[in-house]
């Protein structure tokens, strides 16, 4: 792990916070275009698709898109806490010792939650959901929950309370318990919808959901060999990188910075450390680079409660990290040994 303490080298290698799409390019020695879309409504937050194909193809292209965005759309159906008919909502809604038979898609994303919970060591935890709430409301009421209103939350609903059964099955032994795959489900959404366009004949994809993507294939530009991803500094605009990637590889971003809700004239993250039911304070950004933009999501939530002390010898062999920690005048900058070989 190699520590960059200087502001000369936070400004070489400042942390992604936003994504600055690769714009559409033709290439006319390769004949292939980049046919993208933007489409609105997605999981509350920003989505760019793009596939890369023969520029005479534009029907494929089309339909490969519908396909990404109809997949996307799809599993947000099935995974939103936001949507009340929802699986997920259903499920939550359920009385305790209640069997209920999931969809596929909701069956990988719960069972890669508990997979995520135990490499974690409980630092991603999709069954936090009432301290969400807890919060949620403690953002829009303008007051502080209290230390006994934190600790009833906590214990409402843990992995004790659900168990995961054979053949998509999944049971609640509380009705109390409820999952939240606000961590989780975009990053699989964008590994389904990127895998997907690649089956049916893309050359290339690059599907971002909230500035967290992956890449697959070739970029347009056969000279340039890697996709390039524009990211920016957490704390302020200026001293742009870029982040050269191969097809194949996903990047997912996490911290404090972006999403907050202010209380008695305070700023607290919308990352909770499910630990201690209390947001995360000292991980302004997390940058997770792997071969899956699920993986990636679930390490950048998790990364963003352990701190300092993920960056150790339990962190994975497979992921790729940047970790900002400190405040922007006060900036220490952790990273991988490999995670340069990106830049």
């Amino acid at each position: 792990m190699t520590r960059f303490l200087t502001w000369a080298s936070i400004i070489c290698a400042l942390t992604l916070v936003g994504v600055s799409i690769w714009k559409t390019q033709f290439d006319a020695d390769s004949k292939l275009k980049a046919f993208e879309r933007a489409p609105e409504g997605i999981m509350g937050t920003s989505c760019r698709l793009v596939v890369v194909m023969d520029y005479r193809e534009h029907e494929a292209a089309k339909k490969l898109l519908d396909k990404a965005e109809y997949r996307i759309r799809y599993i947000e159906s099935l995974a939103s806490n936001w949507i009340e008919e929802s699986e997920v909502e259903t499920f939550n809604r359920l009385n305790g010792g209640e069997v209920f038979e999931l969809s596929k898609t909701n069956a990988d994303v719960i069972r890669a939650g508990y997979e995520g919970f135990l490499e974690t060591g409980g630092a991603f935890d999709i069954t936090c959901r009432p301290l969400i709430s807890l919060w949620k409301s403690a953002g829009k009421s303008g007051k502080l929950p209290s230390a006994q209103e934190i600790e009833e939350a906590r214990v409402q609903s843990s992995w004790e309370f659900i168990k995961i059964l054979p053949e998509k099955r999944i049971i609640k032994h509380s009705s109390t318990a409820r999952v939240d795959l606000g961590g989780i489900a975009k990053g699989y959404a964008i590994d389904q919808a990127i895998e997907g366009m690649m089956e049916l004949g893309a050359a290339g994809a690059l599907v971002e959901i909230g500035g967290d993507l992956r890449v697959e294939g070739t970029p347009v530009r056969r000279d340039q060999g890697r996709w390039k991803i524009e990211v920016a500094s957490p704390f302020r605009n200026e001293g742009m990188m870029t982040l050269n990637l191969d097809g194949g590889y996903a990047v997912c971003t996490s911290g404090n910075y972006a999403r907050f809700v202010e209380i008695e004239g305070n700023r607290y993250s919308h990352i909770l450390d499910p630990r201690s039911g209390s947001p995360t304070e000292n991980v302004p950004s997390v940058t997770v680079i792997s071969k899956s933009a699920m993986r990636s999501d679930i390490w950048a939530t998790a990364l963003s409660v352990l701190g300092e002390s993920g960056m150790g010898e339990g962190l994975p062999a497979d992921l790729e990290v940047m970790l900002v920690v400190g405040e922007s005048v006060d900036v220490e900058i952790l990273k991988t040994d490999g995670f340069s070989s990106f830049e």
